[in-house]
């Protein structure tokens, strides 16, 4: 098979793809949590890497289905990488969005304290990256366990959806504070969803 249609190639994208998702919810975290805002711009730096890169995979892609003579688990393998590529992108996107966020918190963190966010986003990174796992090693058990982690993450959602509701009955912090806090728990809790979907692609590029 000519090289240009490798999907050796492919794969190699996509590990970069995941370092990049990696490495921005990463530092999107430290920068909301550690307020280090100058990740910010690595993040956005990262963010504009990571749509460089899915560009160039869907044409790989592309040109696989077209070209590259596949047998079906091979294209099963394609088809994964390309729904795998989209899940990303929005992975992507949502960890800019909690990077920019914390630029709003300019008097501190104390309030990200009072909700259990700090560990929700340890869940969502450590599940992205069971779901990486999962891709790298072609392990369904990997991607399973995965999936499973999401159920704690959306209810821990739903915890500080419920927090958030007290503290604005109770007047307890400024309503504007709770409502940026609500919006970076849906933007993890989005991270995670699309984290499961990955791991739902692995499973599906090896057993159908």
């Amino acid at each position: 098979m000519n090289r240009k249609y490798d999907i050796d190639l492919l794969y190699e994208d996509l590990m970069k793809m995941s370092i990049f998702c990696e490495n921005a919810i990463a530092c999107a975290a430290i920068s909301l949590f550690e307020s280090d805002r100058s990740l910010v711009d690595k993040v956005r730096e990262l963010e504009i890497g990571i749509n460089n890169i899915e560009a160039v995979i869907d044409n790989r892609c592309n040109e696989l289905i077209k070209y590259g003579e596949l047998d079906d688990s091979r294209m099963k393998s394609v088809i994964a990488a390309q729904n795998m590529v989209s899940e990303m992108e929005r992975v992507g996107d949502r960890a800019l969005d909690i990077a920019e966020m914390s630029l709003k918190y300019t008097n501190g963190t104390r309030a990200l304290k009072r909700v259990p966010l700090e560990e929700m986003a340890e869940s969502v990174v450590s599940m992205f990256n069971d779901s990486v796992d999962a891709f790298v090693e072609t392990d369904v058990n990997t991607a399973k366990f995965a999936i499973d982690r999401y159920d704690k993450i959306n209810q821990t959602y739903y915890d500080i959806r419920k927090i958030s509701a007290d503290n604005i009955k109770n007047q307890s912090m400024h309503e504007e504070i709770i409502f940026n806090t609500l919006i970076i728990a849906k933007y993890f809790d989005h991270i995670g969803d699309r984290a499961g979907n990955i791991a739902k692609q692995v499973i599906y590029s090896i057993e159908g």
